[in-house]
């Protein structure tokens, strides 16, 4: 299925990018949330760390569970 990028902003747009690469990059065939998660968790414009650290929980304990 393809994706309409059209209808995505650039900071999302980036991020499935990002996520395309990190799946690329551990060989695995297809793009899956925990490859969107690493995304979002690591770009530099996203409030995702900060929605985590408020929910009193850490993103390297995150980020070592989706290795």
């Amino acid at each position: 299925m393809a994706i309409n990028f059209d209808k995505y902003t650039n900071s999302v747009k980036e991020i499935i990018n990002d996520a395309i690469k990190i799946a690329t990059s551990m060989q695995h065939t297809s793009t899956n949330p925990e490859h969107i998660l690493e995304a979002m968790i690591t770009s530099k414009d996203s409030i995702i760390p900060s929605l985590i650290a408020s929910a009193n929980s850490s993103v390297s304990i995150i980020r070592e569970k989706l290795q």
